[in-house]
């Protein structure tokens, strides 16, 4: 948290990737927490070079951004043994009967699809993944902080779903560039005990709440900077939009 010499306060938070792991979570909420504490109105986050990572704690993450519920994406899964069993895995063990009844149900879906003769399933909404958490609205930063997300081009996977779903619900304005476009799940498949090369393949596809395909298009920001030139820079053009932004010095328009 900064405060410059003008009196100007703001919040910088920068996410270079999305670590499965319950302590970023941690991280994360006391970011959000110690914003709502102090009375931070003005929050810059920065997902340039962002290369992914973990699509239900990144999942989890947006849904803490605001307290009301959130509008999510959905996904389709390749009809193949890796979903198949996660998804009977989770119907057998699931942590609680919700969890297990909604998985049920997928199993029931996915195993109708492949009957019918597809190879990949219809949407799913990716809720399935993490039932109890992405229907819980009860953290999140008030409506009233102005928030600009900072991507480029190098924003992939998880790093797209973020900021589509930051998009989709209104959650703040997106500057920079298109993000890559590679928001499904990739798998790996064996390496050559020779030449040490593996296969990665794209195993599911992730739709935006607006019913968008992630995959080759990305999310577009709300204002668009030339992400070569401002790299060389050090992105001191898109910072300085967003913090215009976020200190109602700027909107989208300009």
């Amino acid at each position: 948290i900064v405060t410059t010499d003008d009196g100007q306060t703001y919040a910088y938070i920068q996410i270079s990737s999305f670590p499965g792991e319950d302590a970023f979570l941690q991280e994360w909420f006391r970011a959000i927490t110690a914003i709502e504490d102090k009375g931070v109105k003005s929050v810059i986050i920065d997902m340039l070079d962002n290369g992914g990572g973990s699509l239900v704690h990144g999942m989890r993450m947006a849904n803490m951004m605001r307290r009301k519920p959130i509008s999510i994406p959905s996904m389709q899964v390749r009809l193949n043994n890796n979903w198949m069993n996660s998804f009977k895995t989770q119907a057998a063990f699931g942590g609680d009967d919700y969890s297990k009844t909604l998985a049920r149900r997928v199993v029931e879906k996915l195993e109708a699809d492949k009957e019918a003769g597809k190879s990949i399933s219809r949407p799913i909404e990716v809720s399935v993944l993490d039932p109890f958490f992405l229907q819980n609205a009860a953290y999140g930063m008030a409506d009233d902080v102005k928030i600009a997300l900072l991507v480029n081009e190098f924003c992939i996977s998880m790093c797209d779903i973020f900021a589509s779903v930051f998009q989709d619900n209104n959650m703040g304005v997106i500057i920079g560039q298109t993000t890559m476009g590679g928001g499904g799940n990739v798998t790996q498949h064996g390496v050559s005990p020779v030449s040490k090369m593996g296969m990665a393949v794209t195993e599911s596809l992730v739709l935006s709440a607006s019913g968008k395909y992630l995959e080759d298009n990305g999310v577009e920001p709300d204002l668009e900077i030339d992400m070569v030139a401002d790299r060389e820079m050090g992105f001191r053009e898109s910072f300085n939009k967003a913090y215009l932004y976020v200190t109602d010095q700027l909107t989208p328009a300009n």
